[in-house]
């Protein structure tokens, strides 16, 4: 009884352990594509002002 006990409580706390890192890699995914927004319009900013020079 003990064992099954035991290996309930495991499969509980693997299954938040796999929520946690699925959202960790969905802030992973989002802070990338945000870094990629950014250095397009740091790229677009940037011709702007060599346009207006």
């Amino acid at each position: 009884m003990s064992n099954s006990r035991s290996r309930a409580v495991m499969e509980v706390k693997i299954d938040n352990l796999m929520r946690q890192v699925e959202k960790h890699n969905c802030l992973v995914k989002r802070t990338y594509a945000l870094e990629q927004d950014v250095a397009v319009v740091k790229a677009e900013i940037e011709n702007m002002r060599k346009g207006q020079g």
